[in-house]
């Protein structure tokens, strides 16, 4: 029961915080992944096992579906290639890229 209300108290502290928040620098504070993780980020916990979690933006050119959990959500955004987690590359000439690929594909001969 004890456990049961100091969680109720974090969450009730969580909630009136993401209420407040208008400022990119909340995605930085220690919040129930549930209530903000949005598209773009991705929710670590502060410490193993631990109910509270950061939310750390994806890396360059790259995006993630809302409530996502670790990096390799993120995924290459159209116009740019590479492995899930990792910041992504421009597609090269003569290619093309549609998103969420490791590798850019060849345009066919005469486009």
């Amino acid at each position: 029961a004890r456990l049961r209300r100091e969680l109720e108290a974090q969450q009730d502290d969580a909630e009136g915080r993401l209420r407040d928040c208008t400022a990119p620098a909340c995605w930085e504070q220690a919040i129930p992944c549930s209530l903000a993780c949005t598209a773009g980020y991705y929710c670590a916990p502060v410490r193993p096992r631990s109910l509270m979690y950061r939310h750390i933006p994806c890396p360059r050119h790259t995006t993630s579906p809302r409530n996502s959990y670790d990096d390799t959500k993120c995924r290459a955004v159209a116009g740019f290639y590479g492995e899930p987690g990792d910041e992504a590359t421009e597609c090269p000439p003569d290619h093309y890229c549609e998103g969420g690929g490791v590798a850019p594909t060849p345009c066919p001969p005469g486009a």
